[in-house]
């Protein structure tokens, strides 16, 4: 029988503000074009730090690297896409 992956406890609310607050300040490595000045190292051990201020911050669950950075673009992908509704609604005729 295969086993079955757990699923892991819901980000607080205290988890999302210190996530967007760190990614914020580091937006420039975690987000910049690979030169002289950012390598993948940098940005892997980055998004380390995030995620053990995360883990410092909360009480119990553990979070991975990989949960952290999952937490953070499936965020910026459901922002993303409200704002291009509400663009696309803007547009259209009629409503109240």
């Amino acid at each position: 029988m295969a086993m079955e992956k757990k699923k892991s406890a819901n980000f607080s609310v205290s988890e999302i503000e210190m996530l967007v607050e760190e990614v914020a300040v580091h937006r420039g490595v975690l987000f910049g074009k690979f030169g002289s000045g950012i390598s993948n190292s940098m940005k892997v051990e980055t998004w380390k730090k995030i995620t053990e201020k995360i883990n410092a911050g909360n009480g119990g669950e553990i979070r991975s690297v990989e949960g952290v950075k999952k937490k953070w673009y499936d965020m910026a992908s459901k922002t993303k896409k409200k704002e291009s509704t509400r663009r696309s609604e803007m547009k259209a005729t009629g409503g109240g």
